[in-house]
């Protein structure tokens, strides 16, 4: 008892740890890659029209999400924009970081 095909249930648990894992680990991903998107679409929205010139629905609409799904990655348009400040900091420091550490 307890045995499937010559293995013990928890060979099959550990499987299914491991898949449930792996699933949750795309998942994120795929949340991260979402979060990214929608940066980039503000970032550049706000770049051409600034801040107090984009609205939510311009960005959203660009990121090709519902409004409502903003809000699941950022708490309101000034979290936003600190997200935004972030990711455009964080780029622009590691493409100086790589030009500056080149030898050649």
């Amino acid at each position: 008892m307890g045995q499937v095909n010559g293995k013990g249930v928890e060979y099959y648990q550990k499987m299914l740890d491991c898949i449930v894992d792996r699933s949750y680990i795309i998942l994120l991903r795929e949340m991260e890659d979402k979060r990214i998107k929608i940066i980039e679409k503000g970032l550049n929205l706000m770049h051409l029209k600034g801040y107090n010139g984009t609205g939510l629905r311009e960005i959203v609409e660009a990121a090709g999400i519902p409004k409502g799904s903003f809000y699941y990655y950022f708490k309101s348009k000034e979290h936003f924009a600190i997200e935004v400040m972030k990711f455009y900091y964080e780029t622009k420091y590691e493409e100086a970081k790589r030009i500056l550490s080149d030898k050649s």
